[in-house]
């Protein structure tokens, strides 16, 4: 699509104002407009029966009415040009704000992680995964961001969850079919065994890493490379100190929840949550 194209919805037409040209291959993202409010259009460009575009509007319609505060939701699916159409987050996505080389101050990060945390929680709940945690599916309003000094900013606001095109169901095996973010994939969805709650942990646990360093764990110009230290390396840790408000107690919990193996992980995102807090 191009700027000016007119998507025509259920109820509402909408005009393209701008083309993002982000995201995986496979997905479009435009800005739009309707009625003067503006609204972010997400494109699915794959037809195959099991696209992520089925998954992501099966996992919405088993929402049943009980919407999460921390989760946005489409205000309009449509089907016939698989277009999902979603309120407008001017702040845009954190991979972006970090893409910039600036830093939350670490009580903003302790929101995040509460705000990320409960949205995960509530998916567990319903005995699903995410499978896509990372800074880039976590949005946030322009007008919570304020800056403080140098490269710090804090955030007041809140954070939201997006992209739901990998979510399956716990125990889920990719049988080696691993999907998801290099920079977060957890070990064991590389090595096609089981995932749970805990594989959404370990990518909690990786973007936190990421906001704390400004780095990723497993940073590689070799994609290769850094998907085999994913799976064999030993667990990168934040050195303490390393800028104000981060401890001991906050790098050994981020190592730990990011171990090959689930089982040395904290068992829910809810503890990974509680902990978090008490290392602050």
């Amino acid at each position: 699509m191009e700027v000016g194209d007119v998507v025509k919805g259920n109820r509402t037409n909408y005009e393209v104002v701008k083309n993002f040209n982000i995201g995986r291959s496979g997905v479009e993202h435009y800005l739009v407009i309707s009625n003067g409010d503006s609204f972010f259009l997400k494109r699915y460009l794959e037809e195959r029966e099991n696209s992520d575009f089925v998954h992501e509007t099966s996992f919405f319609e088993g929402v049943n009415g009980s919407q999460h505060p921390n989760i946005i939701y489409p205000s309009e699916v449509i089907p016939r040009t698989r277009d999902m159409i979603f309120p407008y987050m001017d702040g845009g996505c954190l991979g972006k704000f970090y893409g910039d080389r600036r830093l939350l101050a670490i009580d903003s990060i302790g929101s995040v992680v509460e705000n990320i945390g409960s949205a995960l929680s509530s998916l567990h709940e319903r005995e699903m995964v995410h499978l896509d945690v990372k800074l880039d599916n976590m949005l946030f309003r322009n007008q919570d961001l304020h800056f403080i000094d140098g490269r710090i900013y804090n955030m007041d606001g809140e954070i939201f969850l997006i992209d739901f095109g990998c979510v399956q169901e716990i125990g889920y095996q990719s049988g080696g079919l691993a999907f998801g973010s290099p920079y977060t994939i957890s070990p064991e969805m590389l090595r096609g065994r089981t995932v749970d709650q805990r594989s959404d942990i370990y990518g909690l646990a990786a973007s936190v890493y990421e906001m704390i360093s400004g780095d990723i764990a497993y940073a590689d110009s070799n994609i290769r490379k850094m998907l085999e230290d994913v799976v064999f390396a030993d667990v990168p840790r934040i050195e303490v100190g390393i800028r104000e408000g981060v401890t001991k107690e906050m790098s050994d919990l981020i190592c730990f929840s990011m171990a090959k193996n689930p089982n040395e992980r904290p068992e829910s995102v809810d503890d990974f949550v509680k902990f978090f807090r008490q290392a602050m």
